[in-house]
């Protein structure tokens, strides 16, 4: 019986999936690995006998190629010199949650007597603006309307948060 590449290989990536799966504990993907890698190496089986290898190494390509992207991806996102631009979409996200639109762009110079816009009062003495809804006290309160608090102002542009 001649076994084709392809089927070698699904084979090899079963066993070594099964044998990490028992040596680093994970009992409870094993089954799965095991099930999920013989029908596949089964399937890879029977396109070979029907004479379509190339088939199977074109599935191949596809799921190497989808793998290393999801791993690049991966990377991407997890990287550790992107921490700030993560912070910084963590806090819009945050701003942005709760059902509330988030504030408008304020002035972030802080000279002067607030600029309320008609949309909550000015702060007093270089304070701030209070946020919209939501009334500014004397020396920079917390405003309402988009959950800022603490003394003072924010602005949220569509990737960047910055916290005054």
């Amino acid at each position: 019986m001649h076994l084709c590449p392809t089927v070698l290989l699904a084979l090899s990536f079963t066993l070594t999936l099964v044998l990490f799966d028992v040596g680093y504990n994970k009992f409870d993907i094993l089954v799965p690995h095991v099930v999920l890698g013989s029908i596949v190496t089964v399937l890879f089986f029977g396109i070979c006998k029907m004479g379509y290898e190339n088939l199977n190494w074109v599935c191949i390509a596809i799921l190497t190629l989808a793998i290393l992207s999801g791993w690049m991806i991966n990377i991407v996102y997890n990287d550790k010199s992107n921490a700030l631009a993560i912070y910084n979409r963590q806090q819009c996200n945050i701003l942005n949650t709760g059902g509330v639109n988030p504030p408008p762009p304020t002035d972030t110079g802080g000279s002067g007597g607030g600029s309320g816009g008609g949309s909550g009062g000015g702060g007093g003495g270089g304070g701030g603006g209070g946020g919209g809804g939501g009334g500014g006290g004397g020396g920079g309160g917390g405003g309402g309307g988009g959950g800022g608090g603490g003394g003072g102002s924010h602005c949220c542009e569509p990737t960047v948060c910055t916290y005054v």
